[in-house]
């Protein structure tokens, strides 16, 4: 069992914008820096933006507690963080999201290898994004791609 500290209060709606969360006295800042478009503008789109939290103690290259919005699954603490601000545990050895209230995405292994090969995160709105894991890395990094939402998504 991984005993980490994760809170859920950054899966609010009030911890999504910049300012002070009025739950918790912590200050965040979400500043949109570009959306991207690819395919000569017919999707998918990324948007990239710089966010800032105090938990956060990690320097991504923008100093420390700055990081881009990304989707992105740690194997060694197995925390998934979403683009959307969203932070939560998957159980060891599982693709099962702990503390998931809404069914907004759906996590899965990508070719049910092992946890070390990547996974796929299916949005309720038709966006898929893959994750892969770099060699010698221990982030599993994005790759957003859209796919005509179906019944088979979430």
């Amino acid at each position: 069992m991984n005993d980490s500290f994760t809170s859920q209060t950054s899966n609010f709606i009030s911890a999504m914008s910049t300012g002070v969360d009025p739950r918790t006295g912590q200050f965040m800042v979400n500043l949109p820096v570009i959306s991207l478009t690819g395919n000569h503008q017919l999707g998918p789109e990324l948007p990239l933006s710089l966010s800032y939290s105090s938990l956060n103690n990690i320097n991504s290259g923008f100093g420390t507690g700055f990081a881009l919005s990304l989707t992105q699954f740690n194997n060694r603490t197995h925390l998934l963080e979403l683009s959307n601000g969203e932070k939560y545990r998957v159980s060891p050895g599982t693709d099962k999201v702990r503390n998931q209230t809404l069914n907004s995405f759906r996590f899965v292994f990508t070719n049910g290898q092992g946890d070390g090969e990547g996974y796929t995160l299916f949005w309720k709105d038709g966006k898929t994004e893959r994750l892969t894991k770099p060699e010698m890395m221990r982030h599993s990094s994005p790759r957003p791609s859209y796919h005509p939402p179906d019944d088979s998504c979430i």
